[in-house]
């Protein structure tokens, strides 16, 4: 999921890389990703609510902003938002369910 936001939001010219995207979008260190790919992990629900959060204001200020096209983009970034929240309740769901 993480790795499709990233690529999503590189195609729209919100992020440069890699590094600038665990920076500014999860809020972590520049190698987050990086070493989360190197060792096979999935981002925590903690940084997935981070994104989903960012997106989603990112994507209210393009809204409010009266600039032909930024629609479009606020569309897509509140479409990323939505994705990560139903990520994070789908794994939660499961988490739940194997506890019972």
């Amino acid at each position: 999921m993480i790795d499709r936001i990233y690529i999503e939001l590189k195609r729209l010219g919100a992020v440069r890389n890699i590094d600038e995207f665990s920076s500014q979008w999860l809020g972590m260190e520049r190698s987050y990703m990086r070493v989360m790919r190197a060792k096979g992990r999935q981002p925590s629900a903690k940084v997935i609510a981070t994104c989903a959060a960012r997106l989603r204001s990112h994507g209210k200020h393009l809204m409010s902003m009266d600039r032909r096209g930024y629609d479009v983009v606020a569309s897509a970034l509140n479409y990323l938002a939505d994705r990560c929240i139903e990520d994070m309740i789908t794994r939660y769901e499961v988490r739940l369910d194997a506890h019972q």
